[in-house]
């Protein structure tokens, strides 16, 4: 995406997302990946196609709550309100019609909206330089059923302030990225795999949940940890792995690498905890590309060997992976990460360590898990009195 001073698309066709509460407008491009989610139905699976955009047409105001589109944020212009799709594989017209802007762009903005995660907020949506003299060609590549993945749409405020990034959840383009822009890890066959029939008899078995060490406690204060800066989950690392994830742990720039993190958890206070990292440990038979990272069963297996090898008290505290898509932009978790770190990582102080790679270097990141999404943890490091300061900005940024 082009971008003048400030962040803004310079003249692209974009979307405005608007706060009508207080005013608030964002820049939301590019429009590629939103056209293709709102068509995604119409798209081809097996070959890539051109997506025509044709607007024109005024009507009124979208009224928020309609009979047609109850839960949708409202469209907030009056012209253009009509668009013509024309979807085509060479010569052959796959698809053709004529939407309501809103019909056709309600859902996918409205999940947009529902990922800044303000519920004080009243979003609404505008069309920006798109005019009715010329068509919108996109160039959508072809859909791998299996691989899903998630695209990144830049988000920035119209005045001055911080850059906000989200996640939109999109049907991907990752096995075309992988091949052109890295190379594919297969993910190893599980060693000892049983295959289990259904219709056979099996044993009775049951499963207990082990109960969990009480916490030893720590006092924030003592440690030179502020009060103003104490998040839900804090994350401290120790001289060792600062260095190491600030420049000592090669990386590759071909595929996703990670792994997992050792170390202590202590209470610092109610529902408060400090996640001291100790340790960084690679993980063993992983899958990776460009765009993903795969756990197996044996990685698992491999991890509880090395921390039977570690100190007294040491548990799994996370995992970390990399992104390669750069550091240009403020890239966060993946929703596949999301539904990774709940399913795998159950522990409510466990931790994602998440090292964007760009051509400027490397920034480190954690996040904890919500009830239903991931928050940004504070990042302490360990100084020469042992006590705890805020690391700021991220390392390696």
């Amino acid at each position: 995406m082009n971008a003048e001073p400030g962040g803004q698309p310079s003249g692209q066709p974009h979307f405005h997302l608007e706060d009508t509460s207080d005013g608030r407008v964002f820049d939301v491009a590019p429009m590629m990946p939103l056209v293709r989610r709102a068509l995604a139905r119409h798209l081809a699976e097996d070959h890539e196609v051109d997506i025509e955009l044709r607007f024109g047409g005024a009507g009124g105001r979208q009224a928020a709550g309609t009979a047609h589109e109850p839960a949708h944020i409202p469209y907030l212009d009056t012209e253009p309100s009509r668009v013509e799709v024309q979807v085509t594989h060479k010569d052959a017209t796959l698809h053709s019609g004529a939407y309501l802007v809103r019909e056709l762009f309600g859902k996918v903005m409205t999940e947009l909206a529902a990922r800044m995660r303000d519920p004080d907020a009243r979003w609404g949506y505008r069309l920006v330089n798109v005019g009715r003299d010329r068509p919108l060609v996109f160039r959508a590549p072809a859909l791998r059923v299996k691989d899903e993945t998630l695209l990144q749409v830049a988000i920035r405020p119209i005045q001055a302030g911080q850059r906000v990034m989200v996640v939109v959840d999109l049907t991907a383009i990752a096995g075309r990225l992988a091949e052109r822009m890295g190379t594919i890890r297969p993910t190893p066959q599980v060693e000892g795999s049983v295959v289990v029939d259904p219709k056979r008899p099996r044993r009775n078995f049951s499963i207990r949940k082990m109960e969990e060490p009480e916490l030893p406690e720590l006092d924030p204060a003592a440690m030179g940890m502020a009060p103003e800066h104490l998040t839900r989950i804090n994350v401290a690392l120790t001289p060792e792995v600062h260095e190491l994830l600030d420049s000592g742990l090669e990386l590759s720039g071909r595929v996703e690498e990670g792994g997992f993190l050792a170390g202590r958890v202590f209470a610092l206070g109610p529902e408060r905890h400090l996640v001291r990292v100790e340790r960084v440990l690679s993980a063993e038979h992983t899958g990776a590309s460009f765009i993903h990272f795969t756990f197996t069963s044996d990685s698992f297996q491999a991890l509880t060997q090395a921390l039977r090898a570690g100190g007294e008290g040491e548990r799994l505290v996370g995992w970390w992976h990399t992104h390669l898509l750069g550091i240009d932009v403020e890239m966060g978790l993946s929703e596949t990460d999301v539904i990774l770190h709940h399913g795998t990582f159950r522990q409510p102080w466990q931790v994602a360590g998440l090292i964007n790679l760009g051509r400027r270097g490397r920034a480190l990141r954690f996040y904890a898990a919500t009830a239903d999404a991931m928050e940004e943890c504070a990042l302490w490091t360990i100084d020469e009195r042992d006590g705890y300061r805020l690391a700021s900005p991220p390392v390696g940024h």
